[in-house]
């Protein structure tokens, strides 16, 4: 008669997790988890970051080729309107379809998907305005356009800026406004950056400002007049209220 191993007589069965090993790899993961997250959510403000840089260089781009083309004047803004800049450099950024039919200094209504460079990754109040704006994230300097007729404060042309590597042209900015039927703050869709908004002025409305967006709300990306791309802490920014000033020394 065949001997049959004791080995053969267990039943064939596998370990399984005990509570407490389960409840501790848990804990693990749970460390881990929160070690890595600040981590990740820092990589993503700075993508976001890197991509609004990467917008304002191709406005910068985008206004050198219009100096170019108009004699270094400053896109037009013989109507009043903010809008012009944007008109201006649309062309040049791909977006010649935003000009509305007309062909004056107004643009038309565009939702944030047709936006391109225009709209800043991080701002969130403008993407999600929907159709009903047309999205731009970016401010202007106050001082510097076309057919102002102020020679005092005003600069028409590149040329005329002193120290361009110092002086602020555009800028993260929002611009909010009440609804006519509600309390709610609705996204401006230009803005214009002068001496007198914050944060040159501290005591200004702020309902028209630079949007320090970038950092954990501590930063703002500035295109500079002379088309360079960098990055400014809020506090510093309040100390130089000359960067909006196109001839000031």
């Amino acid at each position: 008669m065949k001997k049959i191993s004791p080995h053969t007589m267990r039943p064939n069965f596998r370990r399984s997790f005990t509570l407490i090993e389960l409840l501790v790899v848990i804990a693990i993961i749970a460390v881990l988890a929160s070690m890595l997250l600040p981590t990740l959510s820092k990589a993503r403000e700075k993508a976001l970051e890197s991509k609004c840089a990467n917008n304002q260089k191709q406005i910068g781009m985008a206004t050198l080729m219009y100096f170019s083309d108009h004699d270094d004047c400053f896109p037009t803004d013989n109507s009043g309107s903010k809008r012009c800049w944007v008109r201006g450099v649309a062309p040049y950024l791909g977006l010649a379809n935003i000009i509305n039919a007309k062909n004056t200094a107004l643009i038309s209504t565009i939702p944030p998907a047709m936006a391109g460079a225009l709209l800043c990754p991080a701002d969130i109040l403008h993407a999600n305005a929907g159709g009903a704006y047309t999205v731009c994230s970016y401010g202007i300097c106050y001082y510097m356009r076309s057919c102002v007729g102020n020679p005092t404060y005003y600069a028409e042309r590149i040329t005329e800026v002193v120290r361009p590597a110092e002086k602020l042209y555009v800028a993260d900015g929002i611009g909010l406004t009440a609804s006519a039927t509600n309390d709610v703050l609705n996204p401006n869709s230009y803005v214009y950056l002068a001496g007198t908004s914050y944060p040159f002025r501290v005591d200004a409305n702020r309902t028209a400002r630079v949007d320090y967006r970038h950092s954990g709300l501590k930063t703002c990306n500035i295109l500079f007049a002379d088309m360079h791309v960098g990055s400014q802490d809020i506090n510093k920014m309040r100390l130089k209220p000359w960067m909006v000033m196109p001839k000031e020394r």
